[in-house]
């Protein structure tokens, strides 16, 4: 069965090339720097090395004040026909809707 379901882009690393961070330790080390309680080194290595199928709101601020950007630049969305034969390897499957 093919469906359009969106597909969510995670940005973080480009937008962080951009910004002047070399690695995700000096990106990380920014954001320890800046705020008090944040996320360890080895889930946020983790959250960046693929897109994460969720996302700690307070991490994603984070993200937003440490590279100057809105959370706009950090995800996108396509819309696109997928074949559900296909397993979804970015984000989390679709939910199904029930019938009314």
């Amino acid at each position: 069965m093919v469906t359009n379901t969106p597909v969510l882009y995670w940005h973080v690393r480009r937008v962080a090339a951009e910004r002047g961070f070399a690695s995700v330790s000096a990106l990380h080390r920014a954001m320890q720097a800046r705020f008090e309680d944040t996320i360890a080194l080895s889930q946020f290595s983790a959250m960046l090395a693929e897109m994460p199928s969720r996302i700690n709101s307070d991490v994603l601020a984070q993200l937003c004040v440490v590279l100057a950007c809105d959370v706009g630049a950090l995800l996108s969305i396509e819309d696109a026909a997928v074949d559900r034969a296909i397993p979804v390897l970015r984000g989390r499957p679709p939910r199904r809707r029930m019938p009314n």
